[in-house]
């Protein structure tokens, strides 16, 4: 038995009725949020991810047994004793060889066979987990560290051999 066209609207009406006036209940729910209520839930986000990323990184140095200082920026370094230290500042140029590692152990770079990479403190467009751990060393010293994702390369990696948000084992000697 055929159905016709005018009883199949019928029987389709309530539904069509219903999915269309099914979107329309809560206005508010598309509100826009004003620049205020963004930042603050920017703020509060980027709060909650320092606060994780903080924690990974005390795990794995209890799990490790390292001995570390912590910066006031959240990096954890070791110094290596060397009675050369010579302090460095702003726009000194320093040359450093480095090892740079993932929590997993994972090699991402390694320079110490090549040429040592050469920049500006404070000056220079490299990541800012190098600026200040140079400068905790000083020319002619030698250091570990545990930097987090936001004195490496962030939330973007550097599209190469860091993935996004990685935690980075640094060891560096400086020139």
């Amino acid at each position: 038995m055929a159905m016709n066209t005018r009883a199949r609207s019928l029987i389709l009406l309530p539904f069509v009725c219903a999915f269309l006036l099914g979107g329309c209940g809560d206005r508010n729910r598309h509100r826009q949020l004003s620049e205020e209520q963004v930042k603050e839930q920017l703020m509060q986000y980027n709060k909650s991810r320092v606060t994780q990323e903080d924690s990974l990184i005390d795990r794995y140095v209890r799990r490790h047994q390292l001995d570390f200082f912590t910066s006031k920026t959240g990096m954890r370094y070791s110094l290596a004793p060397n009675a050369s230290f010579v302090p460095l500042k702003t726009e000194d140029l320093v040359s450093v060889r480095y090892r740079m590692y993932l929590m997993d152990s994972t090699l991402c770079y390694d320079n110490f066979a090549g040429e040592p990479l050469r920049f500006v403190v404070n000056g220079s467009d490299v990541a800012s987990g190098f600026h200040e751990l140079v400068q905790l060393t000083g020319r002619g010293g030698a250091a570990r560290s545990i930097w987090p994702a936001r004195l490496g390369y962030g939330v973007a990696g550097d599209l190469d051999c860091v993935p996004l948000e990685a935690v980075l084992l640094v060891d560096i000697e400086v020139e």
